[in-house]
């Protein structure tokens, strides 16, 4: 009890400062928690086209039992198998690879928006404070008993700042890997519209006038789509965000 009334005012401040930075961290969570739904609605009719595709094959016996071994051999030797030419000409007419490409655009948008509105701002807004923090570690007889050292208060300060990093990155494998899905239904799109023999609309927006990177498709291709289904799915720590426990 002497300590707490030789420090009400010490503890006042830093509880205030643990008030806001719980805040803070709630918000970062909520916001990680919506990316990563927006992405995994997103893309999930997309990944279950796939999945089809892959059942298909398999249920005619081609393939080594993933989606990637098939689709690699067609992007080397340009012909389909039995069964593949019949999923892209019965499954992806052009339409339905317009609504799914609209979906993922829309999932990268939604992750890069909260990034930039919600996860960066937030993960700043913690560093500042933490901060600001540092001016009170100098008076070490007020705020030392309390446990407010140089140390930790760095320590929290780096990372508020690798969250910021993480907020950035997030963005960066949202941008990334919607790119490497749009270009795969891009790809299968234009093979299925050859099977068909389509050609685009006089001055229309068809799907079939653009050309997919094969720099994104083979990178895709190369891990099973792994890397772009967990775009968002690594999630941020924030338990050293928060200050030091005050004896009360």
């Amino acid at each position: 009890m002497a300590l707490l009334r030789a420090h009400a005012a010490e503890v006042q401040q830093l509880s205030l400062h643990a008030r806001q930075l719980s805040a803070l961290i709630g918000r970062l969570e909520a916001a990680e928690r919506a990316a990563a739904r927006a992405w995994d609605e997103g893309t999930a009719a997309a990944f279950a086209k796939l999945r089809s595709l892959r059942a298909a094959l398999e249920a005619e016996g081609e393939g080594d039992g993933t989606l990637e071994g098939p689709l690699l051999e067609l992007h080397l030797s340009g012909e389909c198998t039995a069964a593949l030419e019949l999923f892209l000409a019965n499954e992806l007419p052009e339409l339905v690879v317009a609504k799914l490409r609209k979906t993922v655009i829309g999932a990268h948008e939604r992750v890069s928006a909260l990034c930039a509105t919600q996860l960066v701002p937030a993960a700043e807004m913690a560093a500042h404070r933490l901060h600001n923090l540092s001016a009170l570690v100098g008076w070490e007889e007020r705020f030392g008993p309390l446990g407010l050292t140089p140390g930790r208060v760095q320590a929290c300060l780096e990372s508020a700042w690798r969250v910021r990093a993480c907020a950035d990155l997030a963005a960066e494998r949202a941008r990334a890997s919607a790119t490497q899905l749009l270009h795969v239904l891009l790809w299968l799109g234009g093979k299925a519209s050859a099977l068909r023999d389509e050609a685009a609309p006089p001055g229309g927006s068809s799907t079939a006038r653009l050309a997919p990177d094969m720099r994104h498709v083979v990178a895709f291709l190369r891990t099973g789509g792994a890397a772009v289904a967990a775009a968002t799915a690594a999630p941020v720590s924030y338990t050293h965000l928060t200050l030091p426990t005050t004896p009360y």
